[in-house]
């Protein structure tokens, strides 16, 4: 569904995330509203275990999501190591999804970081 990277707040000097639409989705009238859905569905609740969103916006026809940066393992490596039960990855701190095959109600539950 999107690319998320680390980031700086210069303003505020701290570290966040910054999530993206797929570039090949960003036409995708679908693809937008479930983005902008997500960032509702996020910014409505106050959990440990969820992205705090700080702001959604676009630019120049890119939209975007600021949240909070959360440090944690690549579930993409995790995840290569075999099968992965659901019951150990709520034990642990998860900083990357396969955002592409992603279920839709995981999006706004785990943060992600790119190099």
């Amino acid at each position: 569904m999107g690319e998320v990277y680390a980031a700086e707040d210069e303003r505020l000097r701290r570290k966040v995330a910054i999530k993206l639409i797929a570039s090949d989705k960003v036409a995708d009238s679908e693809a937008r509203e479930r983005f902008e859905r997500e960032a509702q569905a996020a910014s409505a609740l106050n959990h440990p275990n969820i992205c705090t969103i700080f702001e959604i916006n676009d630019h120049e026809a890119q939209p975007f999501l600021v949240m909070e940066y959360l440090e944690g393992q690549d579930l993409g490596k995790l995840s290569a190591t075999g099968r992965v039960e659901l019951s150990s990855l709520a034990r642990q701190e998860i900083a990357h999804w396969p955002w592409n095959s992603a279920p839709s109600c995981w999006d706004t539950f785990f943060c992600a970081k790119a190099a």
